[in-house]
Formats: structure tokens, sequence, C-alpha cells
């Protein structure tokens, strides 16, 4: 069976994409509990890295009638990546 290029592509995208948030997230999980952080703390840096995907997911079928997908799939994987430095950043500050 052959797969389009442009599938491919998104294929491998999306999968980069998920395995570096999944190591990411057993980054920030590692590292608080290695700085001895309290389960508070671990589950409100949690939180707030998948707050933006619940809330997004009730929308994001009429974001993606109204907006181009591919400037969608690029401007959530950019947010996402914010949302991780923030994340980050909030870490290091504590």
């Amino acid at each position: 069976m052959k797969i389009n290029r442009n599938a491919r592509l998104f294929i491998t995208a999306t999968g980069v994409s998920r395995f570096g948030s999944v190591i990411l997230t057993i980054f920030f999980n590692y590292w608080i509990v290695s700085q001895g952080k309290s389960a508070t703390f671990l589950g409100t840096i949690t939180s707030i890295m998948y707050v933006p995907n619940v809330i997004l997911s009730f929308i994001s079928s009429s974001l993606s009638e109204s907006f181009s997908k591919k400037k969608l799939l690029v401007f959530f994987d950019i947010s996402s990546f914010f949302v991780s430095i923030f994340c980050f950043s909030f870490l290091i500050a504590e």
C-alpha cells in the first residue's frame, strides 16, 4: 500500500511532537520529585500542562472549519512550546 508523501510527513511530525510531549512530561515529573517538591506542586504543574488541551478540545471543530488546518497545527505546537517554557520557568522560580 502506497502512502501519500504528505500523509507520511504528517504522521512523522505528529509522532515526533507527541514523543517530545511525553518526554517533557516525564522530565517535569522526575525533576519535581527529585527536587523534593510536594505532590500538590506536581499536580499543579501537570494540570497547567494539560489545561490548554482540555479547553481547546471543546472548540476545535469550529476552529478547524474556520482556519487552515496546517496553520492550526503549527499554532498549537508553538503554543504548547510556550506553555512548556512557562511551566519550566515556574519550576525554576520555586
